[in-house]
């Protein structure tokens, strides 16, 4: 049986154009917050609705919250499912820390290859640390799914101070998250915003010194953007800073939502003129377009293809 006589005939699939959705679509967010110790991480996640930790037994300093203590790394995967399987009052879920996390992972798989430090996982040669992010990966699929039930997922980390050599350029001092590179990597692209916490500090100099010397620290603030010293990212074009409170990072959220939509409203608008001058060449490509709401970079994408295609053709 060939592909053809199994395909669907074209006249039974809808248009392109009536599968366009308008509107904003807020879906459950995944947060990662990284910054110093002490800067508020963990105040921020409880501000968060209905928010459930998964935290250490000792050192959790947050009266009224509710917290869920793993023994080991396994038992921390089957609390996710718990709570997938019976935690329907709870619309957060928060790991606190990711690098307290990495320590209970090492030690499982310390455990079972039966040696004394990751290293010598695997034999050495950095197997162990490959082993440990195939371990999150598995967890971060835990996480997607409660993502799915309607669950905002928000995973602190402590920030460390760490050379940073350029391509080009001399080399600097900036943060970063306190894990292996490969699980701060994974970390921070499976995040729809990573967002790095900090005191809000000034430097100043006096004439002839050789140091400065720093004022503030009191006021705490959050980054959205990448920078130099720190990473962070947002694809909600959020403002670079903002209070160090859920409050504050929600409205924003909310308030660059209204934006996103009134941009893609204005490409979905461009799509469909480009569909009423040639829907009958249009409609060989159909199955190559498909409906993804308030993505600006698709939509985006999709106008310059069928630009591209219904334009007249440019005799050389």
């Amino acid at each position: 049986m060939t592909v053809s006589s199994i395909s669907s005939p074209a006249k039974s699939r809808p248009s392109l154009a009536s599968r366009l959705k308008s509107g904003v679509s807020a879906t459950p967010l995944k947060i990662v917050v990284h910054g110093q110790e002490g800067v508020g991480k963990t105040t921020l996640a409880s501000q968060a609705p209905a928010p459930i930790f998964i935290a250490p037994e000792k050192g959790f300093g947050l009266l009224g919250s509710h917290r869920l203590s793993p023994e080991n790394w396994l038992d921390a995967i089957e609390l996710l499912r718990m709570i997938r399987a019976e935690g329907k009052e709870y619309k957060t879920v928060v790991l606190d820390t990711a690098d307290w996390m990495e320590a209970l992972c090492w030690e499982h798989l310390c455990k079972i290859n039966h040696v004394d430090s990751i290293e010598k996982v695997g034999g050495g040669y950095g197997k162990g640390y490959t082993a440990a992010y195939e371990q999150f990966r598995l967890m971060f699929s835990e996480f997607d799914q409660l993502q799915e039930q309607g669950k905002h997922v928000i995973i602190l980390a402590h920030s460390a101070i760490r050379p940073f050599n350029p391509p080009e350029g001399t080399p600097y001092d900036r943060y970063a998250m306190k894990l292996n590179k490969q699980v701060a990597g994974l970390l921070a692209e499976w995040a729809d915003v990573l967002l790095f916490a900090r005191f809000k500090t000034f430097t100043s100099k006096e004439r002839g010194a050789k140091k400065a010397y720093a004022t503030g620290g009191q006021e705490r603030e959050m980054r959205t953007s990448h920078d130099a010293l720190f990473d962070a990212k947002n694809r909600f074009g959020l403002p670079e800073t903002l209070p160090l409170d859920w409050d504050s990072f929600w409205s924003a959220y909310q308030e660059s939502l209204k934006a996103v939509s009134t941009r893609c409203e204005t490409v979905r608008n461009d799509i469909r003129k480009l569909l009423e001058q040639d829907s009958a060449r249009l409609a060989r490509a159909e199955n190559n377009f498909i409906t993804v709401g308030d993505d600006y970079a698709r939509l985006v994408n999709i106008r310059a293809k069928l630009t591209n295609e219904l334009q007249p053709t440019q005799e050389s």
